[in-house]
């Protein structure tokens, strides 16, 4: 009968063999990347996707979506018919073999911390662009803890300054909030994954401009979010996060359209995530979108008065819910009568603090946060 330690040994000498094929396969045939990564996720995800028409074939491309979970570089690698240029930790390239594998895969290391870190972030992806590669790029700069997005930030704008030949593509992820890579339960890894294959949708959007700015673009990643809804229907995309002592906006025709959730807040590693505003209804539920339109239907700028309207999986047409208000830059909506949704004046927060715990690790891995 085989021991406990023997067995150990095979799993390691195994998983070691793995690592190295792995490295060797990538080293010497990186155009094999994508497919290889759409094999390793195959088991357990169903990845669908739309909008890939919508990438250029050529030409500098920065792709920008939204953070949910510790896998979603991979995933938008395995799909993206471009090699992805990404900024990893140097420490995870500190010796020669290392190094020359991540220039194999399209990586650059740059510092994790330090004052000098986001510079060279910065720089790396405007040099990247300058020689016309994909660059991925994640602005919200941090993983979500509430199943809410968060904003982003304005380093997409300083990384595509006086750049007018860039073309930006925005992705909506959709179904990866609950998988074991995500927050979802209030940690990452460590609960049971759920069903045999998750299903996960991708959408990718028509390019946009170099001169668009981050609120504009975090919008247009919603709207991708609601396409990539649309290819997993039937999927629940509701945060178990969502409190409804907060405020939302229950419409009575629509159905929920806004919710909040706690803030997270984790002073030891400087995270903040405002998931919840008093005075406002809350931000708009996964998997659908918001706007605020004039009587000519054209869209307005965040903290503008205007008519709110829905977009929902499976319509292509704005919806007017019938009611007026305004959306802040961080996505949060304000009602212009209250009492038409669900308003208080309490703030909750979860305080996050036990170090050490895997929770703790950097949440920057895949395409890289500004």
């Amino acid at each position: 009968m085989v021991s406990l330690v023997t067995l150990l040994t095979w799993i390691l000498w195994f998983f070691v063999a793995f690592l190295a094929a792995f490295g060797l396969w990538v080293a010497f045939l990186p155009a094999s990347i994508r497919p290889l990564f759409r094999l390793m996720l195959w088991p357990r995800y169903s990845v669908r996707v739309s909008g890939l028409e919508n990438v250029p074939k050529s030409g500098p491309l920065m792709i920008v979506a939204n953070h949910v979970s510790w896998i979603d570089g991979f995933l938008v690698a395995s799909v993206c018919p471009r090699p992805v240029t990404v900024l990893v930790n140097k420490d995870y390239c500190d010796n020669p073999g290392q190094r020359w594998l991540a220039r194999r895969m399209n990586v650059i290391p740059i510092p994790a911390t330090g004052p000098k870190a986001q510079r060279v972030a910065l720089e790396s992806m405007r040099k990247a662009l300058d020689e016309g590669r994909t660059v991925g790029l994640f602005p919200e700069a941090q993983l979500c803890r509430s199943g809410m997005m968060t904003p982003f930030l304005r380093g997409v704008e300083m990384i595509l300054k006086d750049k007018p030949g860039v073309v930006v593509v925005p992705i909506g992820l959709a179904g990866v909030w609950g998988s074991y890579f995500s927050f979802s339960g209030g940690h990452f890894f460590g609960k049971r994954p759920k069903g045999l294959r998750r299903k996960i949708g991708i959408a990718f959007g028509q390019p946009l401009p170099s001169t668009i700015k981050s609120v504009e673009l975090r919008r247009a990643v919603i709207v991708q979010m609601v396409k990539a809804a649309e290819l997993i229907p039937g999927t629940d995309l509701l945060p178990q996060t969502l409190d409804f002592e907060l405020g939302h906006w229950r419409h009575p025709e629509l159905g929920l359209l806004t919710a909040s959730a706690p803030d997270f807040l984790q002073p030891a590693r400087k995270i903040r995530q405002v998931a919840n505003k008093p005075g406002s209804v809350g931000q708009v539920v996964p998997g659908l979108a918001l706007r605020c339109a004039d009587e000519s239907g054209h869209e307005l700028p965040p903290d503008s008065n205007g008519r709110l309207e829905l977009l929902r999986p499976g319509d292509d047409r704005w919806i007017d819910t019938g009611c007026t208000g305004h959306i802040d830059a961080e996505g949060f909506v304000w009602l212009e009568t209250p009492d038409a949704g669900f308003v208080t004046e309490i703030r909750k927060e979860t305080v996050k603090a036990k170090p050490g715990s895997l929770d703790e690790q950097p949440a920057n891995q895949g395409m890289p946060s500004a």
